[in-house]
């Protein structure tokens, strides 16, 4: 902070695009998931109540597939793609 060196990448993510490129997408969600592991430690009552969260959240039954009706599925993916397009195109 001394020499200005934090300055280099204060610009607009995909400035010129609708959407960022690869790169910006993944430094944008590494950015993210490491401010939202900071907060699970800042916001517990202790360090061993922040490390249950954590075991929690890393449980395999994260990973399983829910009890979910498959057109459900289908459809909710079906609305996310038709909002995400059309806030696209509205830009």
């Amino acid at each position: 902070m001394l020499r200005e060196n934090n300055r280099r990448n204060i610009g607009i993510v995909a400035s010129e695009t609708s959407l960022p490129s690869f790169k910006e997408l993944m430094q944008i969600l590494f950015t993210f998931s490491l401010s939202v592991l900071a907060w699970i430690f800042f916001r517990s009552d202790s360090l061993v109540d922040s490390f249950g969260y954590l075991n929690g959240i890393m449980n395999i039954n994260l990973f399983s597939l829910p009890n979910v009706l498959p057109k459900r599925v289908i459809a909710f993916i079906g609305v996310f793609i038709l909002q995400i397009i059309t806030t696209v195109r509205d830009r």
